[in-house]
């Protein structure tokens, strides 16, 4: 079951999505999407940069005009090294890892310095996704293996 850390993050202001795929058709764009929805101000990280359907891709936290509130990694974990100096050098306080994009060990490294993480897919704690990502919920939480 979702976390308080998790809840509070997709009920977030500004969130960054660090590591969002230059490719529209990529899962962290439905996540985008979703949010965007949902009234947030969102920030597209990816460290080449540039635009993609007319959003604007930040190469770094540190470009970014503003602090998130939170952050929604989505980048691959051979990235973490710069991902996480970055999220520690902004000390945004709510990260959310992706499936695929954590270990147990960047975990443990996120939360010993004191900032709040989740983890799991993003798409089945936000309400109203549809059905698919409701039983997805559902058969996590049943198994003890939702956000931590």
């Amino acid at each position: 079951m979702p976390n308080n850390t998790t809840e509070k993050l997709f009920e977030s202001n500004s969130i960054a999505l660090i590591g969002l795929d230059r490719k529209r058709e990529k899962f962290g764009w439905t996540i985008y999407d979703e949010l965007t929805l949902r009234g947030a101000s969102l920030y597209a990280v990816n460290d080449n940069g540039g635009e993609v359907s007319g959003v604007t891709l930040y190469k770094s936290l540190s470009t970014l005009p503003q602090k998130p509130d939170a952050v929604v990694v989505l980048a691959n974990s051979k990235k973490y090294p710069k991902i996480l100096d970055d999220i520690i050098g902004a000390n945004i306080p709510l990260v959310f890892f992706q499936y695929g994009t954590y270990n147990k060990i960047i975990l443990e490294k996120i939360r010993a310095i004191g900032l709040n993480a989740g983890s799991g897919c993003a798409m089945m704690y936000l309400s109203n996704t549809g059905t698919v990502h409701k039983i997805h919920r559902f058969i996590h939480e049943l198994f003890a293996m939702g956000a931590k």
